[in-house]
């Protein structure tokens, strides 16, 4: 069983793409800010790709069973693999609702954000850059997950207060990896703190994803614009 890394592309990457990836997800489609449905459903893709659906533009009165209606059309028209909802806006009844009624309605796979994600579908999301993916899995118990693939950085202060962590930069210069976290870092001890910087970059992405498919996890999406020379 060997995992699929699917690259998330605009329509202007696809038209502008010489070659298009081996497996394809399509980030354009969101909620219409009219309140009627799905918009930039695409007419065409390759097949068993993914087809993604944002929350960039809020769900208020758009009717569940349209959508759930829609989607089903829309999956058997261009025979994608799946689904993947990718929802970044809290606590939203509607949004739960119709989260609900696309997994009952689908007859493929459906992945959603962790805050969305119910029992009938894959969770979608990734542990931060400082916790193992195995804790992260762990947790999970037997759900199925679609594993969020992106670089990451992150800058720990740690100090007699706590530890405080914000966004940190690209490591350069002399750094040490981490098997664990499969990340670089950079550390430096003070009298007073100590200074932490870990970074995923591309180059680590590979290793983090046959650490991922060893754990079980068969799909991973990330951005094309960021991994798009990537390859497992």
């Amino acid at each position: 069983m060997s995992l699929r890394l699917y690259l998330a592309m605009t329509e202007a990457e696809i038209r502008r793409a010489p070659v298009l990836p081996r497996n394809l997800a399509y980030m354009a489609c969101h909620f219409s800010p009219y309140g009627t449905g799905l918009v930039n459903i695409p007419e065409r893709l390759p097949p068993g790709s993914i087809l993604i659906i944002n929350d960039r533009v809020p769900v208020l009165a758009h009717n569940p069973e349209q959508i759930a209606k829609q989607l089903s059309d829309t999956v058997r028209r261009l025979r994608v693999f799946g689904v993947l909802m990718d929802l970044q806006i809290p606590d939203n009844p509607r949004t739960a609702q119709i989260v609900k009624n696309v997994t009952d309605a689908l007859p493929c796979p459906v992945g959603v954000s962790e805050s969305y994600a119910v029992d009938s579908c894959a969770i979608f999301g990734a542990p931060p850059i400082h916790q193992a993916l195995t804790e992260y899995t762990k947790s999970k118990g037997s759900r199925p997950l679609w594993l969020e693939a992106f670089q990451e950085t992150a800058f720990f202060k740690v100090t007699s207060s706590g530890c405080t962590i914000s966004q940190g930069e690209k490591i350069s210069g002399k750094c040490f990896f981490d098997d664990i976290l499969q990340c670089k870092y950079q550390y430096v001890i003070q009298k007073d703190q100590a200074l932490f910087h870990l970074t995923r970059a591309s180059e680590d992405i590979p290793g983090y994803l046959r650490k991922a498919e060893a754990l079980g996890i068969e799909i991973a999406v990330g951005l094309y614009q960021q991994l798009g020379n990537v390859s497992i």
